[in-house]
């Protein structure tokens, strides 16, 4: 796995913190089909879009960095719906404690290329910062948000895949 940086505008994230306040892994997608890695980051680099995440895979084999992990993304926060199980993390991981992957050309599925991609760098930062499984969740399961939609929901067959891919 390659790592490019491609920073986003300081105006789309937030302080500095210690890597040790790393706790929760997050999984989102950007609900495109098509798009790339290197384009999302460089949405990002424009000012005041009021949103980030740490890194961007699309399948490529490298990943977009946007925001350092020495930097708070903003990502998680806001407040959805507790329906059928969502947002069961609200509170406990925060823009603060987790880092971000987005998944990108991932509408209404995720392609092989990019699941691959995303348990690499799942496992990768897991394995850097001590990180388990359990701790390893959906956007959906912070706030309610259908993010990644393919894998939101209670009992997701695709998230359960994820899952038992990141843990071997």
């Amino acid at each position: 796995m390659k790592f490019k940086n491609e920073f986003a505008h300081k105006s789309n994230y937030g302080s500095a913190r210690p890597l040790s306040n790393i706790k929760y892994i997050v999984i989102h997608f950007t609900g495109n089909k098509g798009d790339t890695a290197l384009n999302n980051c460089k949405y990002f680099q424009s000012a005041n879009r009021h949103a980030s995440a740490h890194c961007f895979v699309d399948g490529s084999g490298t990943v977009y960095k946007s925001v350092s992990l020495k930097r708070v993304a903003w990502s998680v926060g806001g407040f959805y719906s507790r329906k059928n199980g969502a947002g069961s993390f609200y509170k406990k991981c925060t823009n603060a404690n987790s880092l971000s992957i987005e998944m990108c050309n991932s509408a209404g599925k995720v392609p092989e290329n990019v699941y691959k991609d995303a348990v690499a760098l799942t496992r990768y930062y897991m394995k850097k910062y001590h990180i388990s499984a359990s701790r390893v969740i959906r956007h959906w399961d912070v706030n309610g948000k259908d993010c990644p939609d393919p894998w939101a929901g209670k009992d997701n067959a695709g998230w359960k895949k994820f899952k038992k891919a990141i843990s071997k």
